[in-house]
């Protein structure tokens, strides 16, 4: 199976395994895929917001600043934080925490470089429900069996 049909047919803990694992070398489709669909929850949304390093993005204020490397990474995060903000991502069925991802502070990341946009407060804020145990069986985003 490949990974467009395995998502197709994954429940949203499975988005957030997919999310969790992911290989950002390997692009970010699969993760616009999933940040995209109306039962993608908030947790799997700001864990792909905080693995996707927007304090190393908000160095820049605007689109046209980014390097040319960097923009599918601005693009994801922004339409991210632009959902979060407006309650696109209604469902709190899966915790994540970027203070705490299993002992990791996403938010201190790129702290050495300075930003000139802000980084919206809510989105520094845990998502509530239930914790996901992390799965040690997805190689790099995907799956076992799906290519």
């Amino acid at each position: 199976m490949d990974l467009p049909a395995y998502l197709t047919q994954a429940a949203p803990d499975e988005w957030h395994q997919v999310a969790w694992n992911w290989n950002w070398d390997s692009g970010v489709e699969a993760l616009q895929w999933i940040i995209r669909q109306p039962m993608c929850d908030r947790g799997t949304a700001l864990l792909v917001y905080w693995m996707g390093g927007p304090r190393y993005l908000a160095q820049y204020t605007e689109r046209t600043e980014v390097p040319h490397y960097s923009l599918e990474h601005y693009d994801l995060l922004m339409e991210i934080e632009r959902g979060y903000l407006t309650g696109r991502y209604t469902g709190a069925e899966i915790a994540f925490d970027p203070h705490d991802d299993e002992g990791h502070d996403w938010t201190g990341e790129y702290a050495d470089i300075p930003y000139r946009r802000p980084i919206p407060q809510p989105m520094y804020a845990a998502s509530p429900g239930h914790k996901v145990a992390r799965r040690a069986d997805f190689d790099e985003g995907y799956p076992p069996g799906v290519e």
